[in-house]
C-alpha cells in the first residue's frame, strides 16, 4: 500500500499517524503542512519515502520506526526529508533496553511508543 501524494496535506488536526504493516511507500508531500503532527509510529515495511513527505511538519516530529537501524538504511528516503536522514528524528524499535546509546523505543503498557 502507498500513501498517495498529498494524502494529508495541510491537515492541521493530525497529531499522530500509526502506519499499518501494509504501508510501503509514502508519497511526495503526503504530510506536508501537518504542523501538529508529532508522531509517526510503525512503518515496519516501508521501502520508499518520497520528497518533502514531512515538510512543514514542525520541529517536534518523531518517527518511531518498527525496525532496526540497519533495516532503516535500506529505506529509500528522497530529497527534502532531512529529519529522516539524521539521527535526531528517527527512533528504532527494541523490546529490551539496548546496551548502546542511541535512538531506541518500545511500546509501553498502554501500547504507546516510549523512548528508552
Amino acid at each position: 500500500m502507498r500513501l498517495n501524494k498529498g494524502a494529508f496535506i495541510n491537515y492541521k488536526a493530525l497529531t499522530k499517524f500509526v502506519a499499518g504493516e501494509n504501508v510501503e511507500t509514502i508519497g511526495a508531500r503526503a504530510f506536508y503542512g501537518c504542523e501538529r503532527l508529532s508522531e509517526v509510529v510503525g512503518l515496519s515495511n516501508i521501502r520508499l519515502v518520497k520528497s518533502e513527505a514531512f515538510e512543514e511538519c514542525g520541529d517536534r516530529l518523531t518517527v518511531y520506526y518498527h525496525g532496526s537501524r540497519s533495516q532503516w538504511k535500506s529505506v529509500a528516503v528522497m530529497a527534502d526529508n532531512e529529519r529522516l536522514t539524521s539521527d535526531t528524528g528517527v527512533y528504532f524499535y527494541s523490546e529490551t533496553q539496548p546496551d548502546e546509546s542511541g535512538n531506541y523505543w518500545y511500546y509501553d503498557e498502554s501500547g504507546n511508543p516510549e523512548k528508552w
